[in-house]
């Protein structure tokens, strides 16, 4: 008899450890994420696994979305030099829409619009400060580390609008306390990337956006370029040198003027001309403890 009940206190206690059924009236074993990603939030995408990322094949930008418990985390990355260029002059806005509608009403501009007086696209020759000579006095193409240090001059500051409690658009700093914050930074290929670190609570209550879909989009107005600008002409955001908050711009490279040959130069002329938007989907997934589990 006492050898029966000591073969059974195994069975007895293994039970209470075993996660019951719903059949039994516990709650099943919640599995653990296995997506989750530790964000550096460095302005690099070291972190974020490749298939994380989707690319926009007509402008050849690629971004990634992830949230925890917190946070909406949101990088974006660019590739092309006229098309940083572009974003540089005439600003680009990302969009947050609860509604999944590609409603414009929700998010943050990076790179802030400035003044147009303070701002020049340039032809080539004359002034653009991202060419370099030989010694013997020849044109070499674009000088790619002084025209990133040309471009983090203005990229000091971000704008924010329609998040939880703002009536009106707040221009603040890119790390900060208890808001939005922001990196940015070029990679050892110039691709320009942007990572975006939004508390859940500026955009809804936190438990609210469990497995709720949303949408996130960005626009860059098109640009109007000076007749006989020539496509490797140089941008100027301001003038001077010098690294902006949050980036740091990395070793520099010279290449060829943008856009190659005549064909390849008006393509990419035209593309700067014209308006851009871009969105994706994404569906918030939050962890148990935040659900309140």
């Amino acid at each position: 008899m006492k050898r029966s009940l000591l073969c059974l206190l195994p069975i007895f206690f293994l039970g209470w450890s075993y996660p019951y059924s719903k059949h039994i009236g516990i709650l099943p074993f919640q599995p653990a994420d296995s997506t989750i990603i530790e964000h550096n939030l460095d302005g690099l995408p070291t972190e974020w696994p490749a298939e994380r990322f989707t690319k926009d094949e007509e402008d050849g930008l690629q971004y990634a979305f992830d949230n925890d418990a917190s946070y909406l985390y949101v990088i974006i990355s660019v590739k092309d030099i006229p098309e940083q260029m572009k974003m540089m002059r005439m600003s680009m806005k990302m969009y947050i829409d609860l509604k999944g509608k590609k409603k414009e009403n929700m998010g943050v501009e990076f790179p802030v619009k400035k003044d147009p007086t303070q701002q020049s696209f340039s032809g080539g020759d004359r002034n653009s400060g991202d060419r370099t000579e030989n010694p013997t006095g020849e044109r070499r193409g674009f000088d790619i580390e002084a025209m990133r240090q040309r471009m983090a001059l203005n990229l000091i500051s971000m704008k924010i609008f329609g998040f939880e409690g703002m009536d009106e658009p707040k221009e603040i700093g890119l790390s900060m306390f208890n808001t939005a914050n922001l990196f940015y930074n070029w990679d050892s290929t110039n691709t320009f990337h942007i990572e975006y670190s939004i508390p859940l609570s500026m955009i809804a209550e936190p438990k609210t956006l469990d497995n709720k879909s949303i949408t996130i989009g960005w626009k860059v107005l098109g640009m109007e370029i000076p007749s006989g600008a020539g496509a490797g002409g140089g941008f100027s955001g301001g003038g001077r040198g010098g690294g902006g908050a949050g980036g740091r711009p990395g070793a520099g490279s010279r290449t060829p003027p943008a856009g190659g040959g005549g064909q390849d130069r008006q393509a990419s002329f035209e593309k700067m001309r014209e308006e851009q938007n871009i969105w994706g989907k994404y569906t918030f997934h939050l962890p148990a403890s935040t659900r309140g589990f």
